[in-house]
């Protein structure tokens, strides 16, 4: 997982530089890995609900749930062909964590700088 302020600096570094020929992929990887149960534990922290559980559903019951939110049958079935890979191992890092492919943003630092104060706003207008 990866702050997009992160991908925008790394983006504006190597676009500020010029420094590449042609087109070369750049992985990044964010700050550490986590896992979904880790993130849910410091999101359930944040906002108060220490409790909180993190629930993988089976397909089935997903892609409902995402096309009643407004996602395409399509994209969802994109979405979820994407979160069967990443589970199975089979879509991974090409490379190993470095620091040239670490970020600074932790889940801890963006929960608590974009999640909850959107989470709060969403809530005080519902």
């Amino acid at each position: 997982m990866i702050a997009t302020r992160d991908i925008g600096a790394a983006a504006a570094d190597i676009l500020s530089k010029l420094d590449f020929v042609g087109k070369q992929p750049r992985e990044l990887l964010g700050a550490r890995d986590v896992t979904y149960a880790e993130v849910t534990k410091v999101i359930g922290a944040a906002i108060g609900k220490p409790d909180l559980a993190y629930k993988q559903l089976p397909a089935e019951q997903l892609k409902p749930a995402l096309t009643q939110m407004g996602m395409s049958p399509n994209m969802a079935d994109l979405l979820l062909e994407m979160c069967d890979s990443l589970n199975s191992g089979y879509m991974k890092a090409r490379e190993p964590r470095s620091p040239r492919n670490t970020t600074p943003t932790t889940i801890e630092t963006f929960v608590a700088e974009v999640f909850v104060p959107a989470y709060r706003g969403k809530a005080a207008g519902a």
